[in-house]
């Protein structure tokens, strides 16, 4: 599976047969998208619709909810401006874009570090939040 970035609701396309480039647009909310090019070859292409570069990651942390309730969580990926985790499904359910969160870690040295993120999106078990303080809107 490629990947490609979202620039003004388009991906840009190159086909591995014949080497034409396209730009094909994309809905806001996929995820990743089927290409046919005009030679008859279709790729799939993984949507990646962040401002900044993602790096996959795994490990496990703790989000604590506003009445202290607290659940695990599984990370897997980061970036500059968020983070992206799984959850467990009952817990999903809880969950919903604008809610604020408090995200709860441990280094590997056995530091805790919390941080206040707030929940962009929820998709099925996947989630993601970023840090407010990167939002002057927050």
């Amino acid at each position: 599976m490629k990947s490609s970035d979202i620039v003004g609701g388009r991906i840009r396309t190159t086909c591995s047969r014949c080497k034409k480039v396209t730009y094909t647009e994309v809905t806001p909310d996929a995820r990743e998208k089927i290409v046919r090019c005009s030679c008859g070859k279709s790729e799939v292409y993984e949507i990646n619709s962040r401002r900044s570069t993602r790096d996959s990651t795994a490990g496990s942390a703790e989000i604590l909810f506003a009445d202290e309730c607290v659940s695990k969580i599984h990370l897997f990926d980061a970036s500059d401006t968020g983070i992206g985790f799984y959850v467990p499904e009952d817990v999903a359910a809880l969950l919903h874009p604008g809610q604020e969160i408090i995200f709860k870690s441990k280094s590997s040295e056995g530091e805790v570090a919390q941080r206040r993120m707030l929940i962009t999106s929820v998709s099925g078990n996947r989630v993601g939040a970023k840090y407010p303080e990167i939002d002057p809107a927050f």
